[in-house]
């Protein structure tokens, strides 16, 4: 390989490393398996392949992505 292309490559790298660790998305508090709490009222069982947000988390979700929310949504996803 040429050098650029390794330099790119390592830089491509780089930036998708930073990215994913500065990513708040990343940090909210995905539950990957188990019951999903929906407040005082039920739970969700999550299957092997979603993933579940509880109310406070969903809100931080919704404001991330310039959303209104109340507090009272929860999201599942693939």
């Amino acid at each position: 390989m040429k050098r650029s292309t390794v330099l790119v490559f390592f830089a491509f790298l780089f930036a998708v490393t930073a990215y994913a660790q500065e990513n708040p998305l990343s940090k909210l508090g995905w539950q990957l398996s188990g019951d999903g709490g929906i407040g005082d009222k039920a739970t969700i069982k999550i299957p092997e392949g979603y993933a579940f947000l509880g109310a406070a988390d969903t809100k931080k979700f919704m404001e991330l992505n310039e959303n209104l929310a109340t507090g009272r949504e929860y999201l599942f996803r693939t």
